[in-house]
Formats: C-alpha cells, sequence, structure tokens
C-alpha cells in the first residue's frame, strides 16, 4: 500500500509540474503574440509592455530574449525611449544563449550612449567593454575613435590625447589616419597648443592636401598663428591660399584686416608716405 502511495505521489507531482510548465509557456506565448500583435497596429506602447511581461515572467527563455530584441528596437526607432532600450539590450548581454547576439547587444548599448543619450562617461565604459571581447581591427580602430572622442567631449584633453596617440600608433587606413591626426590637431587648438596644433595640422596639409582643403586646414592654421599674434605668418599663409582658392576675394580682405592688426601692434613701425 505504501508503495502505491509513493508512485500516486510522483504522478501527481509529476502533473502538477507539467501542468505549470504548460501554463507557464502558454502565458509566454500568449503575451508575445500580444505583443506581435500590437506592434503591427502600431500601438507601440503596449507591445513593449507585453514584451516585457514575456521578459520579466521566464528572462533566461528564448522567447525573452527575442522580446527583448523587439522592445529594444520599438524603444529606440518608434518610442525613442533610448534608456529603456539601454535596459532591454542589457537584458540580452546577461542572459543571451550566443555570442554574436551578447557582443551585438552591448555594441547597441555602446551606440546609445554615445549618439543618443550623449553619456560619455557610459559611452567610455560600453566600448572598453567591447574592447575587452573578440574583435576585429577595424573595430579596434572604431571603439578607440569613440572612446577618445568621449573624454574629449567630457573635457578631459589628456586622456583624449592619450587615446588618439595610441591609436596612431597601430595600422591605419589613409581616411582612418587622417581623421586621427585632425582630431588631435583639434585637440591642441582647444587646448590652446597652438605650436603643437600648427606641427599637427602642417604635417596634414602635406600629406593630405586634398582632404585637408575640404576641412579648411589651411584655414585653422592661419587662426593658430593669429592666436599666437603672428600675423606675419598668417599673412604668408593667406597669400598660399589665395594661389589655390576660388575665395581669393575673402582671403584679400582678411589679409587686409590682418594687416591692420599688424599695423596697430605696440611698437610696430610701417611704411610711411
Amino acid at each position: 500500500m505504501t508503495t502505491i502511495v509513493k508512485i500516486l505521489k510522483r504522478t501527481i507531482g509529476l502533473f502538477v509540474v507539467l501542468t505549470l510548465s504548460s501554463c507557464q509557456y502558454s502565458f509566454l506565448n500568449i503575451e508575445y503574440q500580444r505583443g506581435e500583435s500590437a506592434a503591427r497596429s502600431e500601438e507601440f506602447l503596449d507591445a513593449v509592455g507585453f514584451y516585457k511581461r514575456v521578459i520579466q515572467r521566464a528572462p533566461e527563455s528564448d522567447l525573452s530574449i527575442d522580446a527583448a530584441k523587439k522592445a529594444a528596437r520599438i524603444s529606440v526607432l518608434q518610442l525613442k525611449k533610448y534608456q529603456d532600450a539601454v535596459d532591454f539590450y542589457q537584458h540580452i548581454v546577461v542572459y543571451g544563449k550566443n555570442d554574436a547576439d551578447r557582443k551585438g547587444a552591448q555594441k547597441q548599448i555602446a551606440s546609445i550612449y554615445y549618439d543618443k543619450l550623449a553619456n560619455y562617461q557610459k559611452a567610455i565604459e560600453a566600448y572598453s567593454k567591447l574592447l575587452a571581447l573578440p574583435h576585429s581591427h577595424q573595430e579596434t580602430i572604431y571603439y578607440s575613435m569613440r572612446i577618445s572622442h568621449s573624454f574629449f567631449y567630457l573635457g578631459d584633453y589628456t586622456q583624449a590625447k592619450v587615446e588618439i596617440n595610441k591609436l596612431l600608433k597601430s595600422q591605419l587606413e589613409e581616411e582612418q589616419e587622417f581623421q586621427a591626426q585632425l582630431f588631435l590637431g583639434n585637440i591642441y587648438f582647444t587646448t590652446k597648443e597652438m605650436t603643437e596644433a600648427i606641427r599637427v595640422f602642417t604635417g596634414l596639409v602635406e600629406k593630405f592636401p586634398e582632404r585637408s582643403r575640404e576641412e579648411k586646414v589651411p584655414m585653422t592654421i592661419v587662426v593658430c598663428y593669429e592666436e599666437l599674434k603672428d600675423y606675419d605668418m598668417a599673412i604668408s599663409k593667406l597669400k598660399e591660399m589665395k594661389l589655390t582658392n576660388e575665395s581669393s576675394d575673402q582671403i584679400e580682405l582678411k589679409i587686409r584686416r590682418l594687416e591692420k592688426r599688424k599695423a596697430n601692434l605696440p611698437g610696430y613701425r610701417g611704411l610711411r608716405k
């Protein structure tokens, strides 16, 4: 009799477990389908709410990962709720079943912090995590540039220089090198280290003349000399620009303005009639 009772208890227990599992699975699918239907009807807030229920009820399930992906996408593209999107992507980082999903989610988190929320401290943390994962050389360059820019936007110019100089020691394509050197020059310009800025910008003009003209680097060099009050060099650079520049009339006006400023310097002796 005792044996029969034990068997009955085990059978009932197994039945209960299976029933509960079935109910959970049924609940998850119903909520997920409600989310799908709401998304198709462009009821995006409701859709995210249904997806969130799936995530909360069974965070480690495959369905919750899919729900998190869809909720994150809606939060970014339709609702513009970027911090919510970060939370959904973080769920994928923690519970994702494969490396591709986890890395993809981490990339989205970094991009949102940098591009959408302008939270550069968080962006640095997110891109640093990506650098700790397996990645390509091109990804190293991209993440490192964004980290350097983030330090710049935070006003940490010293660390921004450290990061960009580290990047410049690696193998870069021509456009990548140009962008990195241009950024380094802009850091020096911002910190009023005009001599260093001139050195970097002059190197750019010599190595990348066309791209430098497109980015108006020669005129930035002129401004650097103005800041140093070296009007002779500023005027000399403007005269060089005048030979190949379509806006020669504007350059001529700037030359005249600088000549007047030079003439007003203490101790200056100009030509007298």
